[in-house]
């Protein structure tokens, strides 16, 4: 009986800390997607204020934490690139802070 609450138990910590993982990749993916379809939609636009605001429009529907300041906007043949980095802090036992991992993030909607 032990033995199957360890293993339920260890189980449940595991499928817990994939998904933790899991999460913020899942969100990159989405959102590097979103935004270079959203980059090459706005290429019509010629305020930089405008593609700032619609690229943290995104961010906050993917739970990104990025500040306008983050992004830099280029030019390039008529069409709008954005280049963003940021970091995302994994708390595996968040109870008990035991185990933290940094995850580094990097969109370029040029590549």
């Amino acid at each position: 009986m032990v033995k199957k609450i360890f293993g339920v138990v260890v189980f449940v910590l595991l499928a817990y800390s994939f998904y933790l993982s899991f999460m913020p990749n899942y969100h990159y993916r989405m959102f590097k997607n979103e935004i270079k379809e959203s980059m090459k939609i706005i290429r019509l636009t010629d305020d930089r204020k405008e593609v700032i605001r619609r690229v943290m429009r995104l961010t906050d529907e993917y739970d990104i934490p990025v500040t306008p300041e983050d992004i830099e906007l280029e030019m390039v043949h008529d069409q709008w690139t954005a280049k963003l980095y940021w970091e995302e802090t994994i708390e595996y036992f968040p109870f008990y802070p035991l185990y933290q991992k940094n995850i580094e993030f990097y969109v370029d909607t040029a590549e």
